[in-house]
């Protein structure tokens, strides 16, 4: 039961994402960004994924700080700081548990250093592959085909979006 739950939600967040990526305002990219990474977080919760969860909990303060543009100097190292310790701490799916910290750690360093509403997106293709492979760990079946599409879908609106421009 547990499982059909963590999937609905998986299935829930799928389309805040998919609404997300098309918008060209970083604003609404990372508010929607901040309810899907809720989302995310109690999905990998119900899934023993607590590490996951944890990091996503630290993804979803990062977005709703980087909708205002605060995420920068000591609140972008202290959430890097702790994506880092939690994760580690909280890991026990061994080297794959690692993979969300990887993940989440190189695209929070990424959201620090651009504002490029195009290189934060193919940075988010490259996070979504990771989710991916931790994901599949913890049978999360939706949230493998999910973040699949999601990687193949963001590489094609950005493709699509940059060939008008």
């Amino acid at each position: 039961m547990i499982w059909c739950v963590a999937q609905g939600i998986s299935f829930l967040s799928t389309f805040l994402f998919l609404y997300s990526i098309t918008t060209k305002s970083t604003k609404k990219l990372f508010i929607l960004g901040t309810f899907q990474a809720l989302l995310n977080a109690l999905k990998n919760f119900l899934l023993g994924g607590y590490g996951g969860s944890i990091v996503q909990i630290l993804g979803m303060s990062r977005s709703f700080l980087k909708a205002y543009d605060k995420f920068n100097g000591l609140f972008a190292f202290l959430i890097v700081f702790a994506q880092i310790i939690l994760g580690v701490y909280l890991n026990k799916h061994g080297l794959v548990g690692y993979l969300p910290i990887f993940a989440s750690v190189g695209y929070s360093i990424l959201l620090t250093r651009t504002k490029n509403i195009y290189i934060i997106k193919y940075g988010l293709v490259i996070n979504l592959i990771l989710w991916s492979i931790y994901y599949s760990m913890l049978f999360d079946v939706v949230g493998v085909l999910t973040n699949v599409g999601y990687a193949i879908y963001t590489v094609i609106v950005v493709l699509v979006k940059v060939r008008k421009e």
